[in-house]
Formats: structure tokens, C-alpha cells, sequence
């Protein structure tokens, strides 16, 4: 494993201790008697100290150095925690983060890191703190020289430790600096290969200090135990090991050591998202060429070729299941930022008090589309805190609670994710968008005296719209609603709103569950074929004239006492119908809220398709959300349900 590899291993794990670091550090702030939370900051802050350190980041080790020794004494009960504290640490964090950002141009922050060092200096000063280095294990001083002579040191890894080639690698690096390394036990490919538990040794040689090098490697991040002895070359399993490793060779002892590395196995594995992108993407050309070879091939070959070609679309679509789940994440990913967020407005607004409720943080996404979202939820939330939300005495006067609220909720809903963002606070008025988006000229009043609320309330993506009076720190930033709204049409999604006036408003963001492999109910009208997502589709029926009716609005169907609005697909795309069919198959289909019985000219098979994204200019097409290649070589579009419902 080279440099650049452990860089990237660094990186990642140390986000995810960031992350730790941030939650816990929230929790903290509600709960300063709870003392495993606080264990959790500390064990976070050190591994990250100690993982920088290995690694070379100098300002890194330093900052986590200091929240550590910080950590450590509000465990022992010698510093108590404050607001003036919780601030630093919030802005320590925030700097870790811009360090990790920049891990290669320290340089770039080395002013900024000293800056706050010296605030934490200036705090302790201020309280009467002098802040002690967290305690390490005390080994007897004891210098042993043996120039003639060899000793293993046998180190311990922490239980769940990941990346134990990088803990093995940093051992090694400082041990080399300290001894003479003659050799490893197990061997270092398989040491690199992470082919061991969670202990290896090293047979070292020269002159150098016991205690000195005891404390170095037990200093390095998850390190459980480290212990020297004299290492006697006898006929033994293990010595025949290290010697075959000395002399470059394989052995006996070796094999022996990974047999029992071999059976221990790690419950998760760190994967490159451009390999997990590359292994979906052979994935979706085998389901297309599985289609293309069903289709050739049905009826002409006999049974038992038919046999093994229903066999292989099996497997294919077994392999297809698993390769999508390997895509998905929870939300709570993109999730967990936003207490942040309300934290530090809260922090910042003393008119202003604000809750934050989530809901379905469990629901899983594809990655692509998760980390999508982030940027147009940012927006979301901080346009709810900043003008959504009124102050606690306009609330007061309006008879609602103070506090105000924003709820922050995922679910899923046919072939999408329903993301949405709602506020308790003052609304959205029609009247008062129409008049703005009259008054920048983003719209003519003949056009905006044909339209409804809902379309009212939809001007405010159109670019350049903003009612916001000024610009904060919280909203009014980055990107805006018309962004919003293009990114998410962008992922193949829509953006729905829904708001009255002095109650609060929702953003509801419909995202479909991944940009890959669906299955779909193909179907034909006007001689062409669509596929529509089959976790958009209710069932599939036949119409008889019997149970079609007309009412005021249009034809509806009565199907177990329910009217069902009917939509005859081939209009609803531009096509010219001779006649008003009184029979035949219908789709019934349900998204936004909306359900409709869809009229085709024939229902086809089902069918797991791959999708194909519009370019730019099709974007625009709400009745669609892209294409996909059939079996023989044609293209059929894929319509979008919640698009054509609209």
C-alpha cells in the first residue's frame, strides 16, 4: 500500500471521527453529567490525534492533541464545562475540518491553527486552567544495550480497530527509528493484506531504550498492548517463521500465524466509489445484453437451453439485487450535519429559538443522489431558520409555542425517497410572490393572472427571485431557490411546496431511488413502448364500460368504491386519439400524492431496465425521467409518474 492509499484511508476514517466528535459534542452540550458521551469525544479525539501524528499532519496532531488533554480533564472532574468552551470546541472542529481539507497545503492554515490555540491559551488563562497532558502507562527507566542480540516486540491491536495495515505501517515507521527491524512475524505482504488478528511482531536488533520505545508505539492510536522480550532463535514454529521472513522466504511458522489470521475476517470493507461506480456500470451493460439475448432467443431454443437462459437471468438479476444495495446509504449521513446547524443559529439569533426534529434518518439512498442533496438541503434548512421561522415574541403574539420547529423527515414512496423540510412559522403568501416576480419582471401579468396558488407559490425558483429584505449569515448564500430546484431536477426529481399563512411551509423533494436499474412495466400506446417504474404502479386492470364514469372534472373509474381519475397515456403525451376508448388495459399509478389509472394499448412484460439520463435540453420533459435501451435495440422512454400526474 503506498503513501497516497494511506492518505485516503486516513482521510475517510478520520471524517467519520469528526463526525463522532460533533454529534457527541451536541449531546454533551444537553447533558454534561453523561459520562459516556464523554468517553466517546475523548477515544474519538485520541485516535484522531494519534492517526494524524503517523501520519506527518503536524497541525492536525497538534489541535486533537489539545481537544484531547481538554477531554481528559473534564472526565477527571478538574475543568467543567461552559458556553465560552462548547464555542472553541465547535470551532476547533470546524478547523479540523478545513485541515483535513487541506492536508497537503498546510501552509495555507498554519496561521489560522496557531490563532486558535492561542484562544484556548487565552481561555485557560482566564479560568485559573493549566491544562495537562492526558497520562500515558509509566514503563521502569531501563537502558539495554545488545549489539550482539535480537528481541521481538509483540504488539496488540485495539478489538474492532480498522485499517490494520496503517496501524502496522505507522509501528513500524517509528520502532525503525528507534531499533534495527530485522523482521516481521506474520510476514509484510500479509501484514499489508491485513492477513493477521489483531497481533504481529517485530524482531528487532541494536542498541536502544527499552522505556523509550515502549511509550513511542503505545503512543500511536489504537495500540492496546506493546511488550519487548528477548527473542531466542530456537527450532520453533515461530522462530522458524521470522528467520524464513528475514531471508525472504516462506515457512512453516508463517503458515502456521495465518492459518488462524486467515479465519478472522473483518465485518465491513472500504470500497473506491469510482470501482463501486465502474461494477454498476458492467452490472447495467449485462442487464441490457441479458435482455437483448432473451429476446433473440425466445421461442427458437429448445427446453433445456431455455432452462439455463431462465437460470442466467436469475443470477444476473441476484447479482444486479446486491450491487444496487452496496449503492445505498442511510440518510442520516446527510442528516447529521443539520443539529449543527440549528445549534449555531441558536447560538448566534437571541430572538430567535429553534427545535429540530428528524424523522427516518434510516431510510436508504443511493449514494449519488445523497450527496446531491446536501447542498440544496443546506438552503432548505437555513432559509427556514433565517425567514421562515419569526421570532419568539412575534410567536408569542400569534398564540404559537416560542420555540419554533422544523422538521427534517425521509420516507419512501413507490420508486422514490420523500425528503421534505417543514417549518411551524409564518407561511408563504401567493399574492405577495406573484407581486414580487411582477415587480423584478420575471413574469407578465397576463400570464399571472391565469395562475393558481400552486403555480404562485412555484416562483419563487425562477432566478433572481428573492423576498428576503437582507442577507444573513444563516440564509441568503451559496445557492438559491432556482438552483435548488435545478438540482434536483437534475437527479431525475421534483420539488413540491405546500404552505399556509401563519401555520408554516413544506418543501417536499421527490428523488428517486437510484439513477441505475429499475424494474418496469413496459407498455405500449400509439405503437410506441414506455416503461413505468413498477414501484410506481398500484395493479395492473382491464377497463370495461361498466365501471368508467363521466363526472364534471372528466371520465373517472370506479374500481372497491374509490373514483379513479383516467388518463389516456398516448394523449397525455401529444398524440391525436381518434376515439375515447371504453375498454382495454389500464396502469394504475400513484406519486405526489396523486393517483391515476393510466389507458395504454397493450401491457408487455416487466422487465429490470437500465437508465439512461436525458441530456440538458430533456431535461426540461417532466413526462419523462429518461430512457432505456430494450432488448432489441430500441429506445424506450421511462415515464415519470409524479411528472405526468402534474
Amino acid at each position: 500500500m503506498d503513501n497516497e492509499q494511506y492518505k485516503k484511508q486516513f482521510l475517510a476514517e478520520a471524517r467519520e471521527y469528526l463526525q463522532v466528535l460533533n454529534n457527541a459534542l451536541l449531546d454533551f452540550e444537553q447533558d454534561t453529567s453523561s459520562e459516556e458521551t464523554l468517553a466517546e469525544m475523548f477515544r474519538a479525539a485520541h485516535s484522531l490525534k494519534g492517526m494524524s501524528s503517523t501520519m506527518g499532519y503536524e497541525q492536525l496532531s497538534k489541535l486533537t492533541h489539545r481537544l484531547e488533554n481538554y477531554f481528559d480533564q473534564l472526565r477527571n472532574g478538574s475543568l467543567k464545562m461552559d458556553s465560552s468552551l462548547s464555542d472553541l470546541f465547535f470551532e476547533a472542529l470546524d478547523l479540523l475540518e478545513e485541515l483535513l481539507m487541506k492536508v497537503d497545503n498546510p501552509q495555507e492554515t498554519e496561521a489560522l491553527t496557531a490563532k486558535l490555540l492561542q484562544r484556548f491559551a487565552a481561555w485557560d488563562q482566564a479560568q485559573g486552567q493549566e491544562i495537562k497532558s492526558s497520562s500515558t502507562s509509566e514503563h521502569p527507566s531501563e537502558y539495554l544495550s545488545v549489539p550482539d542480540g535480537e528481541w521481538i516486540l509483540e504488539i496488540k491491536l485495539r478489538q474492532g480497530v480498522q485499517m490494520k495495515s496503517v496501524r502496522a505501517f505507522m509501528v513500524m515507521q517509528k520502532v525503525n527509528q528507534i531499533a534495527e527491524l530485522v523482521a516481521t512475524i506474520p510476514s509484510r505482504k500479509a501484514i499489508d493484506d491485513e492477513r493477521f488478528d489483531r497481533e504481529f511482531s517485530l524482531i528487532l536488533a541494536g542498541e536502544f531504550s527499552h522505556e523509550e520505545l515502549i511509550k513511542t508505539v503505545e503512543g500511536i492510536s489504537e495500540i492496546e498492548k506493546a511488550t519487548i522480550r528477548p527473542y531466542h532463535d530456537s527450532a520453533s514454529e515461530e522462530t522458524e517463521g521470522a528467520s524464513a521472513q528475514k531471508n525472504g522466504a516462506g515457512s512453516k511458522g508463517e503458515g502456521t500465524r495465518l492459518a488462524a489470521a486467515e479465519r478472522y475476517q473483518e465485518s465491513t470493507v472500504r470500497v473506491e466509489t469510482t470501482k463501486l461506480d465502474n461494477l454498476v456500470n458492467l452490472i447495467g451493460e449485462l442487464v441490457i445484453n441479458r435482455n437483448r439475448l432473451l429476446e433473440l432467443a425466445r421461442g427458437k431454443l429448445g427446453d433445456e437451453l431455455d432452462e439455463v437462459l431462465e437460470q442466467q437471468d436469475r443470477y444476473i438479476s441476484a447479482l444486479q439485487e446486491e450491487v444496487m444495495e452496496l449503492r445505498t446509504v442511510p440518510v442520516k449521513e446527510i442528516f447529521n450535519r443539520f443539529p449543527r446547524i440549528i445549534r449555531d443559529f441558536n447560538r448566534s439569533q437571541e430572538e430567535k429559538e429553534i427545535r429540530l426534529k428528524m424523522v427516518g434518518e434510516e431510510t436508504e439512498l443511493d449514494r449519488e443522489i445523497m450527496y446531491e442533496l446536501a447542498e440544496p438541503l443546506v438552503h432548505l434548512i437555513r432559509n427556514a431558520c433565517d425567514h421562515g421561522l419569526e421570532s419568539k415574541s412575534r410567536r408569542t403574539e400569534l398564540g404559537k409555542e416560542p420555540v419554533g420547529s422544523i422538521k427534517l423527515e425521509a420516507r419512501r414512496e413507490g420508486s422514490n425517497v420523500v425528503i421534505s423540510v417543514a417549518d411551524d412559522g409564518r407561511g408563504l403568501d401567493p399574492e405577495q410572490i406573484a407581486q414580487t416576480a411582477l415587480q423584478k419582471g420575471l413574469i407578465e401579468l397576463p400570464e399571472l393572472e391565469k395562475m393558481n396558488d400552486t403555480e404562485k407559490l412555484n416562483l419563487i425558483f425562477c432566478r433572481g427571485f428573492s423576498t428576503a429584505e437582507k442577507i444573513t449569515d444563516i440564509s441568503g448564500r451559496g445557492v438559491g431557490m432556482d438552483v435548488v430546484k435545478q438540482k434536483i431536477e437534475q437527479l431525475r426529481g421534483k420539488v413540491e411546496i405546500e404552505s399556509k399563512i401563519n401555520q408554516g411551509t413544506v418543501f417536499r423533494l421527490y428523488v428517486p431511488l437510484t439513477l441505475a436499474i429499475i424494474k418496469a412495466q413496459l407498455v405500449k400506446a400509439h405503437s410506441q413502448v414506455y416503461a413505468i417504474p413498477l414501484e410506481s404502479i398500484k395493479e395492473n386492470i382491464y377497463l370495461e364500460d361498466y365501471n368508467i364514469k363521466e363526472i364534471r372534472q372528466g371520465r373517472v373509474l370506479t374500481l372497491r368504491y374509490e373514483l379513479i381519475p383516467l388518463l389516456d397515456l398516448g394523449r397525455a403525451l401529444g398524440y391525436q386519439s381518434s376515439a375515447t376508448k371504453k375498454s382495454g388495459p389500464a396502469v394504475i399509478v400513484e406519486g405526489g400524492g396523486r393517483k391515476a389509472a393510466l389507458v395504454v394499448d397493450q401491457l408487455l412484460e416487466q422487465q429490470e431496465i437500465v437508465i439512461k439520463s436525458f441530456n440538458s435540453t430533456l431535461l426540461k420533459c417532466r413526462e419523462f425521467s429518461g430512457a432505456t435501451i430494450m432488448g432489441d435495440g430500441r429506445i424506450s422512454p421511462i415515464i415519470d409518474v409524479i411528472g405526468i400526474l402534474q
